[in-house]
């Protein structure tokens, strides 16, 4: 069992997708209840879990809110019966504002409103360390600590040459040499000293240098790909209310994507929130581009809570305009005949279907949206990835994802992935025209 914070859940799904990947055709299972992620894989008897738990001790909601008690942990019999355990916590002491999730700090009796963080991750490793110390068994449950994490916030700590540097943002290579040119790493002495005086004494997965090394292995070093092509030219990301652009200066090149899941208009009314089916009163952001690539379906069928609105209401230069076209779900195995009864949705699918054809019905959208097209004075060019999504029941993050989340994640694809092929449809249909 891995106990922490979603550092631990990185380091829990790399364990399991590095076991899977040594016996790729065992059967396995994902659960998440709760606060507790279960990966199991029945033919070996070997069950791997994370349970979220981002201090460690407890905290407890009272009258006044919510108090960290640096000197309990009620929650400890979950950890009880493991062959291993592997502890991390200290990001989340750091928080404030609006990300730190307690109001008050207890010790005994005494609260307080707050108090120097390290002296709190003090006191609280020192309760963890007294709970193994006197609920373990050595001989029958070895106990890790997953070592502190570093952060690359300040560019300065790695003297970095570049003035405009901002944490992590565009570094592609670790840190050179075998030391990191920064201060010490805060959280490590703590855990030390703490993890020094226990009587049977964790063992430490030292990972501070290794990760204060690896400024670029961070995912907000990989959230644009555009750069891949251009490694060394400069590039903003700027995102205003619903707006988020990239711009490349050296080539005059913008990518704008516009939050807007209808294309109509979504008005509120003193009745509350009102669909116009035949306005559209923000086209306005959408002249000028030399490209515009639309997308429109999945909000339509929302229903319930999910439904963003309550009423429908029906009442110069050169632009491409195209159409995404309509992107399959896959939900109901029985659709491409999958030979296992067991099956839900796209959890576990890890080949596409085979063949040019899908088994499963026609995509209900897809009708709807080639009808109006064709009926265009000056028809939208369709990028159909209909058929080309049927295909790729694999291609979703609900394959990889826990059942609480992949329904959700069987509408969604990962990246890199099918949305590259979009993007190779849309180039060639750039070169067609």
């Amino acid at each position: 069992m891995l106990v922490g914070d979603s550092l631990s859940k990185n380091m829990w799904v790399s364990l399991t997708c590095l076991l899977h990947a040594s016996v790729p055709n065992s059967s396995y299972t994902i659960d998440c209840t709760g606060l507790l992620s279960t990966f199991t894989m029945p033919e070996y008897g070997l069950s791997v879990l994370w349970l979220k738990n981002g201090f460690l001790v407890d905290v407890i909601y009272e009258k006044i809110g919510k108090v960290l008690k640096l000197d309990s942990i009620g929650t400890g019999s979950q950890w009880l019966g493991m062959d291993m355990l592997i502890f991390n916590t200290y990001h989340w002491w750091l928080h404030s504002g609006r990300s730190q999730t307690w109001d008050y700090f207890q010790v005994g009796d005494k609260i307080v409103k707050d108090m120097d963080r390290l002296e709190a991750l003090k006191i609280a490793l020192t309760t963890w360390a007294t709970w193994i110390d006197h609920n373990t068994d050595p001989s029958k449950t070895k106990v890790y600590f997953q070592g502190v994490a570093a952060v690359h916030l300040d560019p300065k700590e790695w003297k970095d040459p570049d003035p405009s540097a901002r944490t992590c943002m565009g570094q592609t290579k670790p840190v050179e040499g075998p030391k990191y040119p920064g201060p010490s790493h805060p959280g490590e002495a703590v855990v030390r000293s703490v993890i020094s005086k226990m009587a049977r004494p964790a063992y430490l997965l030292d990972i501070t240098l290794l990760t204060q090394l690896r400024k670029d292995g961070h995912p907000a070093t990989i959230r644009s790909t555009a750069t891949e092509l251009v490694p060394n030219s400069s590039y903003t990301i700027d995102c205003t209310g619903l707006l988020s652009t990239f711009t490349m200066p050296e080539y005059g090149l913008s990518v704008l994507w516009l939050k807007n899941g209808f294309l109509v208009d979504v008005i509120y009314e003193k009745i509350g929130k009102v669909l116009k089916l035949d306005s559209i009163g923000t086209g306005s952001q959408w002249l000028g581009m030399d490209m515009l690539i639309f997308n429109t379906y999945h909000w339509w069928l929302h229903s319930g809570r999910s439904q963003t609105w309550d009423y429908f209401q029906v009442g110069d230069k050169i632009t491409k305009v195209y159409f995404q076209g309509v992107a399959a779900v896959h939900l109901d195995p029985k659709e491409w005949k999958d030979p296992d009864p067991s099956a839900r949705t796209c959890m576990g699918q890890t080949k596409p279907v085979e063949g040019p054809k899908y088994p499963g019905p026609s995509h209900p959208g897809e009708a709807v949206v080639r009808s109006v097209i064709s009926k265009m004075a000056r028809p939208a060019y369709l990028l159909d990835i209909t058929l080309l999504t049927q295909l790729r029941k694999d291609g979703h993050p609900g394959r990889y994802a826990t059942k609480s989340l992949a329904l959700n994640d069987c509408s969604h694809w990962c990246l890199a992935g099918v949305p590259d092929t979009w993007n190779q449809l849309l180039y060639a249909a750039l070169l067609q025209n």
